[in-house]
């Protein structure tokens, strides 16, 4: 944080003063994700390729032929293809078995399934119905609520340690029309798979918890407001609005 209080220091210099510098500028300062610290022995590792080893497994430089599942990893995160319709219901259950996986999440019917590693707890959601979240989109749930930590105040969706959770897993579901898988690893432990880096006892990311997602967010030289409390597709419809109404 010093180096990057540093740097930024030396953009406003450039300018004759800081006030002068906010009055001829807006200034963004965020990042695109946070970090989880992973823990410093092996069992912090979730070894995909062991924990579906009786599966023919594509690996990287290989040609499709007769496999059943691509594993695609990002540290805290994959997605998983089954490539034989009959195959997903077993992968699953390897899947539900590893209590170190946070959630599991599919496609099913016009909404996404989740199921919560090791306890199985399971809940079901989809675009519409009754329930208005925080951020004015309607859902309907049903389940087990706190699989994703999710609950009603004053009539209003809150999210706890997922943020928004619905909306993140629902978009990274849909925005392919194949069969996939979404897994996330619970916070200190990251996936490994073959050729894939691991970060024993440092830092990680990609998976839905608020330790990955929650990110500091500086805005100022300018009177516009943004949309609270704000998320990375907020600070982009911000930004665009700064545009739209500049002085011609």
């Amino acid at each position: 944080m010093i180096r990057v209080d540093h740097r930024i220091q030396e953009i406003l210099n450039v300018f004759n003063s800081w006030d002068d510098a906010l009055n001829q500028c807006v200034f963004i300062v965020t990042s695109d994700h946070g970090q989880t610290h992973i823990g410093k022995e092996k069992e912090f590792n979730i070894d995909l390729d062991k924990l579906l080893e009786s599966f023919h497994i594509l690996q990287l430089g290989e040609n499709v032929s007769d496999h059943d599942l691509v594993v695609c990893n990002n540290e805290r995160m994959a997605y998983i293809y089954p490539l034989k319709q009959d195959k997903q219901q077993q992968i699953l259950r390897h899947l539900l078995s590893e209590s170190r996986i946070d959630l599991i999440a599919w496609k099913e019917g016009r909404g996404v399934s989740v199921r919560e590693g090791g306890s199985g707890r399971a809940v079901y959601f989809e675009p519409g119905g009754l329930n208005v979240d925080i951020y004015g989109t309607t859902w309907n749930i049903t389940g087990e609520w706190a699989t994703l930590d999710v609950k009603l105040d004053d009539g209003i969706l809150h999210y706890g340690d997922y943020p928004d959770v619905l909306s993140r897993l629902y978009g990274a579901l849909y925005s392919q029309d194949i069969p996939l898988i979404a897994v996330t690893a619970r916070p200190r432990y990251e996936f490994k798979s073959q050729f894939y880096p691991v970060h024993l006892d440092g830092g990680s990311h990609g998976s839905l918890h608020k330790y990955d997602s929650m990110i500091p967010l500086i805005i100022t030289g300018t009177e516009h407001r943004i949309n609270e409390p704000p998320r990375l597709i907020d600070v982009k419809h911000f930004i665009i609005n700064i545009f739209e109404n500049f002085p011609k």
